[in-house]
């Protein structure tokens, strides 16, 4: 609208009706926020959580390009393998580590992402899915095996 001032703030976010199962805020400090006595951290990554996100990934400090390049891609890869999202990360940090340089395996450059909100799979809703159309194909077979060797008979 023309009232648009290329910016989103934190209310301009909780507004938002989001039905996604995880965000990532892969950019650095997305979890640094203003701390609120009984409130806790005000941030990005808890507005998302407000405006209905299931989870959101953020970061706490700043994080190397190439390190957090790495470990999302990683991080991606084993969410694609039906991993729950907190293993997926664990996963990712620990692929990190086994190829990291000596110098680059200090956790500032990979214990900065953090997950906050639910930890399951993103592809357990698919899997159920598939599990029900496989087995009503089956089932389908099966009767349909049953029907025509009946009329055989007849």
């Amino acid at each position: 609208n023309s009232k648009d001032d290329g910016l989103l703030f934190s209310y301009e976010i909780e507004k938002l009706n989001i039905r996604s199962p995880m965000v990532v805020l892969s950019a650095c400090n997305t979890g640094k926020g203003r701390l609120y006595s009984g409130e806790g951290v005000y941030s990005l990554s808890r507005s998302f959580l407000t405006a209905g996100a299931s989870s959101v990934i953020y970061s706490l400090w700043n994080v190397n390009d190439d390190t957090g390049y790495k470990i999302m891609t990683r991080f991606y890869k084993h969410l694609s393998e039906g991993e729950a999202k907190n293993t997926a990360l664990r996963n990712a940090k620990l692929d990190y580590l086994k190829e990291a340089s000596p110098m680059l395996s200090d956790p500032k450059y990979w214990s900065g992402y953090i997950l906050s909100g639910n930890v399951t799979s993103l592809i357990t809703n698919q899997l159920v899915y598939y599990l029900f159309i496989g087995i009503g194909l089956i089932l389908s077979v099966v009767i349909l095996f049953f029907l025509t060797g009946r009329k055989k008979k007849l």
